[in-house]
């Protein structure tokens, strides 16, 4: 078996200038090299490798996957002659034998002359990649890449033409580096919420007695500002305040006692009232949004644990039996609906609820005559309707925990379903840029036939009673045959995913909100947490600011009350800013079938 092997050595002149050498070993046994999984990334190798001053990593020519043998790094060292000569000849070693000489260094003559590796003139060799110095600016940026900056321009004393001070007889000129003038980035602190205070100088006539107020600035206006009070919170105050709080789960009390460090107190209290206000205001939109949700065709969903103090257990119908109990689990229910264009659309509502009650809640709301719905969740008994008829499919994400879980005790046999999973959404991945209709085509030939292979060999080994049931492997085999028909659904209907890690990511919102408040005190801070948090996600699933979003909105409250539909955030870009590039949604989601037609657009 042959071996290509790249290392690059530092030279002594300086770190950034390296000897790249090229060559090919035969290793007589596999098992003498110890190997690293191919999922692992070479610059994690580098870093180890570079305690030996040695940037090295090896492509197996056979099998392709990336090999790695750490007892022999100082096998390349010229320095370290004795080592060198044990391992050129292999015969003290016994594992690898050196089978080029090191100044030809397996390096074949051009017509031009010019030298060419034997990795690149032979065709059958992979040729290893090159590693990439990672980039050093240690988190600094550029002045353009800072949306939010004040530019301020700073001039000398002098201006162009004038004459130069040092009466040389020249003028000065305008200097640009790259044609731009010299930046310096300078970072400062405001609090989050700093006290403005307009002094009002009314004039009145002394002899009708009428006073002539004063006018408040126009941008004050815009952002909610009143003659009618003495106290109030702009809205570009309330949007940061529902983002701290909901978006980023900081506790009202703390943030109270930051601004009294700072002298201008935020008491929770307040905090308080200007969120119920800001959920007062978007509740419109919140109700428009659970119409979108039942009359979508994809539905995904999940719950999330969470706490409310003021709750207390109830008597509640129980789904499997219809038996009446007392319910005491609260749960944040999360809901995402596909509509046209692919648009997502969020619903979040926390209480002693999960999420297939919250589900028959939105279908209520369906208009009649329209198809059935399909919906993607996990394998959970609860997770579905029993006011309508639904399509269900299941999540291939959940399917392949339960084979991890099995990894342990049986290292083989779960290494191979792991496999199986991994190629079913390699070959999902490869779909991206087609439509639904083209993507259901594609996974009926590529990934189908192994869902059906892996169907045969699992009822085969359950028939014969192969591993216990209740072992780890015995589970897995229980999920897949329970759930068989469910997890077939991507392959019989277009624009079906293959998992639920959607809704599973957007839980990490409250997920978070519960890592830093702990709990909602009642139902009332939790209702408005949820329809907080529900415009939060919109603006996210949109890859639109929602800082952005929610100012936009509060400017134009009145307009939002009258025609929700108006301020979706997908018809807004062209006034909203959008997520900085890497914080946009790497998800892959499905792009929905074209023949579907809901009324949402």
């Amino acid at each position: 078996m042959n071996i290509t092997i790249q290392h690059q050595k530092k030279c002594r002149a300086g770190a950034d200038r390296f000897i790249s050498k090229e060559k090919i070993f035969q290793v007589k046994d596999k098992k003498d090299i110890p190997l690293r999984s191919k999922s692992k990334r070479i610059d994690h190798l580098l870093q180890t490798e570079k305690m030996f001053g040695l940037v090295l990593y090896a492509v197996d020519a056979d099998e392709g996957y990336l090999v790695y043998a750490a007892k022999y790094f100082d096998v390349f060292d010229e320095n370290n002659k004795e080592s060198s000569e044990a391992a050129g000849t292999g015969d003290n070693s016994g594992n690898i034998v050196d089978t080029t000489d090191d100044k030809s260094s397996n390096s074949s003559k051009n017509k031009d002359g010019s030298t060419a590796s034997q990795a690149e003139s032979n065709p059958s060799l992979p040729i290893p990649p090159k590693p990439q110095p990672r980039p050093n600016h240690k988190g600094k940026r550029k002045a353009d890449q800072l949306q939010g900056a004040t530019i301020v321009d700073c001039y000398p004393d002098l201006r162009p033409g004038d004459r130069c001070p040092l009466d040389c007889g020249g003028k000065v000129y305008l200097f640009l580096r790259d044609g731009d003038p010299r930046e310096i980035i300078s970072f400062t602190f405001e609090q989050p919420f700093k006290a403005i205070v307009y002094k009002m100088h009314d004039v009145r006539c002394n002899f009708c007695l009428t006073v002539f107020k004063a006018p408040l600035p126009e941008n004050v206006l815009k952002n909610g500002g009143s003659d009618g009070g003495i106290f109030y919170y702009d809205y570009p105050a309330l949007a940061a305040l529902s983002m701290l709080h909901f978006g980023f789960g900081m506790p009202m009390y703390r943030l109270d006692q930051f601004q009294s460090l700072v002298g201008e107190r935020f008491p929770e209290s307040t905090q308080f009232d200007q969120l119920e206000f800001v959920a007062d205001t978007f509740n419109p939109m919140v109700k428009y949004i659970y119409t979108l949700g039942a009359n979508c065709m994809l539905m995904q969903g999940d719950d999330i644990a969470n706490r409310v103090h003021s709750l207390q257990p109830i008597l509640k119908q129980r789904r499997s039996d219809n038996k009446i109990t007392y319910r005491e689990g609260i749960h944040s229910s999360l809901f995402i609906g596909t509509i046209n264009e692919g648009h997502l659309v969020p619903i979040i509502k926390t209480g002693i609820i999960h999420f297939g009650e919250l589900l028959d809640e939105i279908l209520l709301l369906r208009t009649p005559g329209l198809p059935v719905p399909r919906l993607v969740c996990d394998g959970s008994g609860v997770n579905t309707s029993s006011v309508t008829l639904i399509e269900k499919g299941g999540c291939w994400a959940h399917l392949r925990e339960y084979a991890k879980a099995a990894k342990k005790n049986f290292p083989v046999e779960a290494k191979f379903y792991i496999d199986e999973i991994r190629d079913i959404f390699k070959a999902d991945e490869k779909t991206h840029g087609m439509n639904a209709e083209e993507r259901l085509d594609y996974l009926k030939k590529n990934a189908l036939p192994k869902v059906e292979a892996m169907a045969k060999i699992i009822e085969k080994a359950v028939l014969n009673k192969i591993v216990l049931p209740k072992s780890e492997l015995g589970e897995f085999f229980t999920y897949f045959l329970n759930q068989y028909d469910l997890l077939l659904l991507p392959f019989k209907v277009p624009g079906i995913p293959l998992h639920n890690n959607l809704s599973e990511w957007c839980t990490y919102l409250v997920a978070r909100y519960l890592a830093n408040s702990k709990a909602f005190r009642n139902t009332v801070g939790a209702a408005i947490g949820d329809v907080i948090m529900t415009i939060i996600l919109l603006a996210y699933l949109s890859n639109t600011n929602p800082y952005e979003y929610i100012l936009y909105c509060l400017q134009h409250k009145e307009e939002m009350s009258v025609r929700p539909q108006d301020f979706l955030p997908w018809k807004l870009r062209d006034k909203i800013k959008g997520l900085p590039s890497h914080k946009k949604m790497n998800f892959w989601h499905p792009p929905p079938p074209s023949n579907i037609n809901t009324f949402a657009d």
